[in-house]
């Protein structure tokens, strides 16, 4: 959207960045923006914008700017905003990991129980027998309208429950010790006293070898 020109999408924009705080850095007073956008070196626009918040408007910009670079392949041309930001105290915090889901990881027995599971939860979803027979497509009954939304949102409740409860969850790094490429299947290559013996190795050894080489070692023992 092009907040040179009052379309329509552009009052939405205006009207988003107003109730939520943010101001288009292209109305700042240190702004040089004449255009963002050309379609051929014929039709310019500003539709590219950059967003932030008022205490930053107002304290921080000091100056913003479009480069237009005859080396630059793209027709959407390099917005940049200069900030000065006065910091005393920063502070570090470790990563904070959320499992999650790991589909990849389950196995046959985890999609059965998986299904026993989400079975059980279901056929425990109360909804009114009105609800699921009503038979109007232009039913506007407001009460039979939110007892939908409430049993779909039971059922979508349901299946990351059941999921959760059985199918594994993802692991931080610092808990997945896994050496990428190799999976649970090939342990006993890793771990194989020949292995190491044959390229004169001890066991446990890091190895870093390319991946013909891998492969190689993987023949001498199938």
């Amino acid at each position: 959207m092009d907040l040179a020109c009052k379309w329509c999408h552009t009052e939405l924009l205006t009207s988003f960045c107003k109730n939520n705080g943010s101001h288009p850095v292209v109305y700042h007073a240190s702004g040089n923006v004449d255009y963002t956008y050309h379609f051929g070196m014929r039709k310019f626009s500003t539709i590219d914008h950059i967003l932030i918040s008022g205490t930053l408007y107002e304290k921080a910009v000091i100056h913003v700017e479009v480069q237009h670079s005859v080396d630059d392949m793209p027709d959407h041309d390099p917005h940049v905003v200069r900030l000065c930001l006065q910091m005393s105290f920063v502070s570090c915090a470790s990563k904070i990991h959320m499992p999650y889901v790991a589909w990849a990881k389950a196995s046959p027995k985890d999609i059965y129980n998986y299904h026993s599971t989400l079975l059980n939860m279901i056929n425990n979803t109360d909804i009114h027998n009105d609800t699921l027979f009503c038979n109007n497509l232009q039913c506007k009954d407001p009460n039979l309208v939110n007892a939908i939304h409430i049993y779909a949102n039971d059922i979508t409740e349901a299946c990351i429950a059941a999921a959760r409860l059985v199918v594994p969850l993802t692991c931080s790094q610092q808990q997945n010790r896994r050496i990428p490429g190799w999976s649970e299947q090939d342990q006993h290559l890793r771990t194989s006293h020949c292995f190491g013996k044959e390229y004169g190795m001890n066991v446990g050894t890091h190895i870093h070898v390319t991946w013909l080489t891998v492969c190689d070692a993987l023949q001498l023992h199938t």
